[in-house]
């Protein structure tokens, strides 16, 4: 399991993340996590990987691999972007983010005027 901390940043762009046993793919860097031993830690300044949150740790505690990630939001966005929960991964594939809800714009008919 993999429990991903989620930091609420003022940015531009998408996170995006998957998973294939122990590697995270977050964005275009692959995180080879199978490298860390249990009861260590990385810190995110000696990794590359513009997604991990500053001045933050990559570790393994009891098997657990727990990072955290840069969430990108605007000023508007929602609260649950703004505080999110920490995912728990459980299983290879596309990582769940939380992702604003988009908003269809109105749709304006045009007038008809008579000439």
């Amino acid at each position: 399991m993999i429990i991903i901390k989620l930091f609420a940043v003022l940015m531009d762009g998408e996170l995006t993340a998957s998973l294939k046993g122990e590697r995270l793919t977050v964005g275009e860097d692959v995180l080879d996590l199978s490298l860390i031993p249990d009861g260590y830690q990385v810190k995110s300044s000696d990794v590359e990987c513009k997604w991990l949150a500053p001045m933050s740790v990559i570790e393994r505690s009891n098997g657990v691999l727990s990072l955290t990630l840069n969430l990108p939001v605007s000023a508007d966005s929602p609260e649950f972007m703004r505080n999110p929960e920490p995912l728990a991964v459980m299983r290879e594939g596309p990582v769940s983010i939380p992702r604003a809800p988009v908003i269809a714009a109105p749709v304006i008919k045009p007038i008809e005027v008579n000439v």
